[in-house]
């Protein structure tokens, strides 16, 4: 009965596709063949036992563990000092390159940057008394 349903809706379809000019008779057999291909039922494998299905994700889940990298790595923050230097390294590499793929008027953003860097660095020093020097903390 619902065979007979879905054909009466497949004709109705093809009625309606059929009052449309632009669509040729061989489109309207194409959409047919379509329509009538989609609720047939296409064996492709045996079906698969719970304890198939079971050992297959278990397979699946060995060959590609989850690593969560929040649990295993922690974010460690870079101090200025470490990125002032490893600024200052990545300048010297490029200034070093010949390639035309290093544009030299780039550089100028880089030193813009260690620029700043130098002056944040020297601005998070702080001064000490000068009796610190003379007396011993451990006192």
């Amino acid at each position: 009965m619902a065979n007979q349903e879905d054909q009466g809706g497949v004709e109705l379809l093809l009625q309606q596709f059929s009052s449309l000019e632009n669509i040729s008779d061989e489109s309207l057999g194409e959409i047919n063949q379509y329509l009538e291909m989609i609720d047939l039922t296409i064996p492709t494998e045996q079906p698969l036992t719970d304890a198939e299905i079971i050992q297959l994700i278990l397979e699946e889940e060995n060959e590609n563990p989850e690593i969560n990298d929040d649990d295993k790595e922690e974010h460690l923050v870079i101090s200025m000092q470490e990125g002032f230097n490893s600024l200052k390294t990545w300048v010297q590499y490029f200034e070093e390159q010949e390639s035309e793929e290093f544009d030299m008027k780039e550089i100028k953003i880089f030193r813009k940057y260690m620029g700043v860097m130098h002056r944040k660095l020297f601005e998070s020093k702080t001064q000490k008394n000068i009796m610190s020097f003379f007396i011993p903390d451990n006192m």
